[in-house]
């Protein structure tokens, strides 16, 4: 109801809440074990939504579990994945839920994935599923004002099916720059490894 209220606020309008409708699906579980197209099923012209919050954990320090989910992800994909951060499952799994769709994503992630050996380990694991990097945020400081803020340096990144020709642009602070193309160290130019 409360959500109604600000919708009418803000719209000016508001759904009908009787006869109940479809409204959507809540799924709780490990999204690296659960089948994305299972849990999310996509159809022509559907907007799917999937939020997560990943711990973003170095390779040195991940738990046995999450360990697990690598192995999970990723035995059958990439010989080295031992040393991948915990996030690039994330990015992984999106890469391959949005193969082959007009579908975009993006996440939020620690810069640590686009920079040293983690880009040789995860990048072109993405790239050969024919998604490109669409737009990126390079790295900034994200802050907030929560007790024990962690003052962690961030990046952003949307990913999109290399068929579908969308300019693609790069960020830095408040400025964006339209490029052909942007290579997993999220700069201008030709995927390098």
């Amino acid at each position: 109801h409360q959500m109604n209220v600000e919708f009418f606020k803000e719209f000016g309008r508001t759904n009908p809440t009787l006869p109940l409708s479809d409204a959507g699906k809540i799924v709780q579980g490990n999204a690296c074990r659960l089948d994305w197209e299972e849990v999310c099923p996509k159809k022509q012209d559907d907007e799917v939504y999937i939020l997560g919050n990943p711990p973003y954990v170095g390779s040195r320090k991940q738990n046995k579990i999450q360990k697990e989910d690598l192995n999970f992800t990723f035995h059958n994909v990439s010989k080295n994945y031992k040393n991948l951060d915990y996030i690039s499952i994330w990015f992984f799994l999106g890469a391959r839920y949005i193969r082959n769709t007009s579908n975009e994503l993006a996440f939020v992630s620690t810069n640590s994935i686009s920079q040293g050996e983690q880009v040789s380990l995860l990048w072109p694991n993405i790239l050969n599923l024919n998604v490109n990097i669409s737009f990126a945020y390079q790295s900034f400081k994200w802050d907030n004002n929560a007790k024990g803020n962690a003052m962690v340096s961030v990046i952003i990144i949307g990913l999109i099916n290399a068929k579908i020709n969308k300019p693609k642009l790069l960020f830095k602070s408040n400025l964006s720059k339209k490029v052909n193309n942007i290579a997993p160290y999220l700069i201008e130019g030709l995927n390098s490894y």
